[in-house]
């Protein structure tokens, strides 16, 4: 269907934010986005991916590649394992009420108008359903707000650019965004859950990433799993960027 689209000219899509004012206009447009299918009946909507960014969702699909090892990737990685293990009853849940969502937040989801200022067109639809609302937010600023690619274990997390998504998707949801705590939760959240289903990936042989090479997922865990720890130190930073 997506071949029917009608084509946004001049446009262009950008991999990651150069500036705070296009962080702002990215939360505006997911934000605004909501805010637009509030009053479709969410409850009616097709569940695209069952258990999507579910927590024990993601929990039984975690336990059962460790269980199964189906190619024999455990013993090389046990203490990554036991790290991630160690902290999984401490990540933060999903908070805030339920409506319609993108469900993949990336900034690359965007069309920007050939300034690169403004967001014309949002993309890749097909996991819009029901969720809790503040999963765009922590999946936009987890991967938007981040000084380095998602396996480098010592990218630096910006908090100016964290603060200037807040505000924009604050602009574009109105009274649906989520509050601060929630917001916070959210990042947080998203990206333990993101490290999790990495490295079940990278244990069943990388079956739903896209991968180079055999490490590719492990790396990705790591590095995902480095953020969450640099996030939860950061907390009370984060929170007041939020507010």
């Amino acid at each position: 269907y997506w071949r029917a689209y009608e084509y946004v000219d001049p446009s262009q899509n950008l991999e990651r934010p150069e500036t705070t004012s296009q962080c702002f206009a990215a939360g505006e447009a997911f934000g605004g986005f909501q805010a637009a299918l509030e009053k479709l009946p969410a409850d009616q909507l097709e569940t695209c991916i069952e258990g999507f960014q579910d927590a024990e969702t993601v929990r039984a699909h975690f336990d059962l590649a460790v269980k199964e090892d189906p190619r024999g990737r455990l013993a090389e990685s046990r203490t990554f394992y036991s790290e991630l293990m160690a902290e999984r009853g401490q990540a933060p849940s999903l908070s805030g009420p339920f409506g319609v969502v993108h469900g993949d937040c990336k900034f690359n989801n965007l069309l920007f108008d050939a300034g690169g200022e403004r967001v014309v067109a949002i993309l890749d639809l097909d996991t819009v359903m029901r969720h809790r609302r503040a999963l765009d937010f922590g999946d936009l600023v987890r991967a938007g707000a981040v000084r380095g690619p998602e396996d480098d274990i010592h990218a630096e997390f910006d908090v100016e650019r964290a603060s200037a998504f807040a505000a924009g998707f604050r602009a574009g949801a109105g009274a649906l965004a989520p509050d601060g705590d929630a917001m916070t939760d959210a990042l947080l959240h998203v990206t333990f859950m993101l490290s999790m289903r990495f490295f079940a990936d990278h244990l069943k042989g990388d079956v739903y990433f896209a991968v180079e090479s055999s490490h590719d997922n492990l790396r990705r865990a790591k590095g995902q799993f480095a953020l969450y720890e640099q996030l939860r130190r950061r907390r009370a930073e984060i929170e007041q960027a939020f507010k």
